[in-house]
C-alpha cells in the first residue's frame, strides 16, 4: 500500500526485452543490432521494491515488448505491486492481437501507447492501424490531442497513437563499428534527453538504459567495451535512499562521456524505420 514514508520516483521504465521486429537507424537502446535476450518477471524480486519504493509513472518497453511471451506476467504482476501507480505500455503497434494482454490492460487501467515510426501515410503505419481496429476496436471516444490519437479500446483500455519518425544520436557515433563518443560526461547529461529514463533491469535501477546497454550489446558482439561501464554500480532495492533517487536524475555519471556532449546531437531529425518481418504486422 501506498506510504508517505515510501522512496519516492517519479518514473521508472521496465526494460523487458532486446528483442524488435523494426530497425530503426539510431535506435537508443541498439535494438537495430539483432539484440537478443529477454527479462521474466522474477516476483520474489520485486515485492522488496513494492514494500520501500512508490513509483509514480511506470512503463513496460523494450525492444518490442509486444514481442515478449510472458507480457501478460509484466502487467499483471506489475499491477498488483504498484496499483496506484499510473502505468503505460510502450509499444510499435505491430503485434496488439493478444486477447489476454488486451484484457489485463483493461481491468488494470494501462495505457497503450503505439508509437508509428516512419511516414505518417506509410503503407506500414495504415496497416498496423488497421489491425488495432480489426483486433480491439471499434475504438471509442476518438479524440485529436497534441497530435495523437486518443481512444478507448473495445475493452475500455485506454490508447494513444501517435506518429513519430523523429530520433537524435546514441552512444555510437560510429554505427557499423560501434565506436562510442567520448567527450565530456557533464556537457552530454546537460543535453540529454534521456537523463531521467530510469530503468529497472533485473531488480537494479539503472540512470538509463544506456549504461547497461551499451557493454551486454557489445558483449553479444564479442567486441571489447570501456571498463568504466563495469565500474557503474545501480541502485538496489538494499542501497536505495531517497537521496541517492533524487541525485539520480540531477547528476552526471562517468559513464556519461560515451554519450554525445553536443547539442546538436540530441536534436531529434528523421530517421528510417523498416519491418524486418512482414508478416509479424499482418
Amino acid at each position: 500500500m501506498k506510504s508517505d514514508n515510501m522512496i519516492q520516483v517519479k518514473a521508472i521504465e521496465f526494460y523487458i526485452t532486446n528483442v524488435c521486429n523494426l530497425t530503426c537507424t539510431n535506435c537508443n537502446r541498439f535494438n537495430n543490432h539483432d539484440f537478443k535476450g529477454r527479462y521474466d518477471f522474477d516476483l520474489e524480486m520485486y515485492k522488496p521494491w513494492a514494500k520501500k519504493v512508490n513509483f509514480e509513472k511506470i512503463t513496460i518497453m523494450g525492444g518490442e515488448p509486444t514481442l515478449h511471451p510472458k507480457l501478460g506476467e509484466w502487467i499483471e504482476n506489475i499491477s498488483l505491486l504498484w496499483p496506484f501507480s499510473r502505468k503505460r505500455l510502450y509499444t510499435n503497434g505491430t503485434r496488439l492481437v493478444n486477447p489476454n494482454n488486451h484484457e489485463l490492460l483493461a481491468k488494470y487501467n494501462w495505457t497503450v501507447h503505439v508509437n508509428l515510426h516512419g511516414k505518417k501515410n506509410s503503407k506500414m503505419n495504415k496497416e498496423i492501424i488497421r489491425k488495432i481496429k480489426d483486433n480491439w476496436g471499434p475504438l471509442k471516444n476518438l479524440q485529436r490531442q497534441n497530435y495523437a490519437l486518443l481512444a478507448n479500446t473495445n475493452l475500455g483500455a485506454s490508447i494513444q497513437i501517435q506518429y513519430y519518425n523523429l530520433f537524435h544520436d546514441n552512444a555510437f557515433k560510429d554505427q557499423k563499428n560501434f565506436t562510442l563518443h567520448n567527450g565530456d560526461p557533464n556537457k552530454a547529461h546537460h543535453y540529454c534527453t534521456m537523463k531521467t529514463c530510469h530503468h529497472m533491469i533485473e531488480g537494479k535501477m539503472y540512470k538509463c538504459g544506456v549504461v547497461k546497454l551499451v557493454p551486454d550489446l557489445l558483449k553479444q558482439k564479442k567486441l571489447p567495451y570501456p571498463g568504466l561501464y563495469d565500474e557503474y554500480e545501480p541502485l538496489t532495492v538494499d542501497n536505495i535512499t531517497q537521496e541517492k533517487v533524487d541525485n539520480l536524475k540531477k547528476n552526471s555519471i562517468p559513464q556519461c562521456k560515451f554519450c554525445p556532449d553536443q547539442k546538436s546531437s540530441w536534436q531529434t531529425r528523421p530517421f528510417e524505420s523498416e519491418n524486418k518481418n512482414k508478416k509479424s504486422i499482418k
